[in-house]
C-alpha cells in the first residue's frame, strides 16, 4: 500500500549495497530452475535481470540456490519479482546456504494472485525494496483507490519463511498479508529487519506472523501495525525477540501511513500479540509507543515468562475502540513508564497467576 504512496513510506534506505557488497566475489554454487520462470535462467553464476521475473506465471514455477564448499550465487533483479503471479498457479523459490543470495531493487511479491512460497535456510540472504506475502499493491497515490471495488489488489496466498543462524530478510516496508492472506516464520535463529512493518492490511486478509527459537529477531525500525483494516497475529515464543519503535495494535493513526484523517476509511483491523516462554521478549522503544486498540480491537497476551517493555502504554484509543491485555504466570512482566487503561474508548487490563506489571503513572479511565 502506498502513503502517499502506500509502500508505507518507502524509506530511501540503501539496504542493498550493504547487503550486495560482499557479494562480488563469488566462485560457484548449485542452481535448479523447474517449470514456468521468466525470464529463462542465463546459466550463469550470477543472474542480473532488469525485468520482471515470474516464478509460477502461467504454470508452477520453482528456483533453487544452495551454496557449494566453493562459493555462493547471487540473483539480483533491478525489477519486481512475483511468486504465483496467477490464480491457481504456484511460485517457490528457495535460497540456502551462506553466501547465496536473492534480491530485488524493487518490490517482491510472494503470493499476488496465486500461491507463493519463499524460504531463507542455513545463512541465506535476501533483499527487497518491499517485501508483500500475500497480495498485490499498485502503489496508488492516494488511500481512496484502494476501496475501489474495483481496485485489483491480488487476493493470493504468501508464505515466508526465515530459519537458521545467518539467515535474514532485508527489506524496507513488510507487508504479511495485503490483501490476501500472509504467513511469515522466523525461526532457529534467523533474522528479519524491516524499516516499516504491517501485518493484516486490507479488510478480508490474515496475516500471521511466529518468531520462535533462541536468537531470532525481528527488528523494526518504524511503526509496528497490526490489523489495520485486516486481521493480524504475531507469536513470540522459544526466547525469540522483535523490537519496534513504535506498535499499534487493532488499527492505527492515519498519519501512521502518511494520510489525512478520513472517517469513510477508519482502520478497525483487529490485532493480537502473544509474547510467551521464558526468554522471550517484545521490546517497544520509542518515546509513545504501545497502542493497544486504537480504532480496532487489540489484545496483548504475556504468558509463561514473557516480558514486555514500553513507555507510555494507551488501551482502547478511540471511541468504540477495545484493547484488552493479560500478563499472566510466574515471571511474565510488562513494564512501561505510563499507563493509560481507558483512554477515549474501552480497556482491559488483567493480572494472574503471578504476573506483573510495573508503571510509573497509571491512569483507569482515561
Amino acid at each position: 500500500m502506498a502513503c502517499k504512496n502506500f509502500s508505507l513510506y518507502k524509506v530511501t534506505l540503501s539496504i542493498l549495497t550493504l547487503v550486495l557488497a560482499p557479494l562480488t566475489l563469488i566462485s560457484r554454487a548449485d542452481i535448479t530452475v523447474d517449470g514456468d520462470v521468466t525470464p529463462p535462467y542465463n546459466g550463469l553464476i550470477t543472474w542480473l535481470l532488469t525485468d520482471p521475473l515470474y516464478v509460477g506465471n502461467e504454470a508452477d514455477g520453482q528456483i533453487s540456490i544452495v551454496s557449494d564448499p566453493l562459493g555462493a550465487y547471487l540473483v539480483h533483479d533491478t525489477n519486481n519479482i512475483f511468486l504465483g503471479a496467477h490464480e491457481d498457479v504456484n511460485g517457490v523459490v528457495t535460497t540456502n546456504g551462506a553466501g547465496t543470495s536473492f534480491a530485488t531493487d524493487m518490490s517482491l511479491f510472494v503470493g499476488p494472485w496465486g500461491t507463493g512460497t519463499f524460504s531463507v535456510l542455513g545463512g541465506g540472504i535476501a533483499t527487497a525494496a518491499d517485501t508483500i506475502i500475500g497480495g498485490y499493491d499498485p502503489f496508488f497515490e492516494n488511500l481512496v483507490e484502494y476501496f475501489d471495488p474495483n481496485a485489483d489488489l491480488g487476493g493470493g496466498t504468501g508464505t515466508v519463511t526465515v530459519s537458521g543462524e545467518g539467515s535474514q530478510l532485508n527489506t524496507n516496508t513488510l507487508m504479511v498479508s495485503f490483501s490476501g492472506e500472509g504467513t511469515l516464520e522466523i525461526a532457529n535463529g534467523g533474522r528479519v529487519t524491516s524499516q516499516m512493518g504491517m501485518i493484516g492490511a486490507i479488510d478480508g486478509g490474515t496475516g500471521t506472523v511466529e518468531v520462535r527459537d533462541p536468537n531470532s529477531l525481528w527488528s523494526n525500525n518504524g511503526n509496528l501495525i497490526l490489523g489495520a483494516w485486516g486481521d493480524a497475529n504475531l507469536t513470540i515464543s522459544n526466547g525469540a525477540k522483535v523490537q519496534t519503535p513504535e506498535a499499534f495494535l487493532g488499527g492505527m493513526p492515519f498519519d501512521a501511513i502518511d494520510e489525512n484523517y478520513n472517517p469513510s476509511y477508519l482502520p478497525t483491523g483487529s490485532g493480537t500479540l502473544m509474547i510467551t516462554g521464558d526468554g522471550s521478549e517484545f521490546n517497544v522503544t520509542g518515546d509513545e509507543s504501545l497502542y493497544v486498540g486504537y480504532f480496532g480491537e487489540g489484545t496483548l497476551d504475556v504468558n509463561d515468562g514473557g516480558t514486555v517493555t514500553s513507555d507510555l502504554a494507551m488501551l482502547g484509543v478511540a471511541p468504540d475502540a477495545v484493547g484488552t491485555v493479560t500478563v499472566q504466570d510466574a515471571n511474565s512482566t510488562w513494564t512501561t513508564d505510563e499507563l493509560i487503561v481507558g483512554a477515549w474508548g474501552e480497556g482491559n487490563l488483567t493480572i494472574s497467576n503471578g504476573g506483573d506489571v510495573t508503571a510509573e503513572t497509571a491512569w483507569i479511565g482515561g
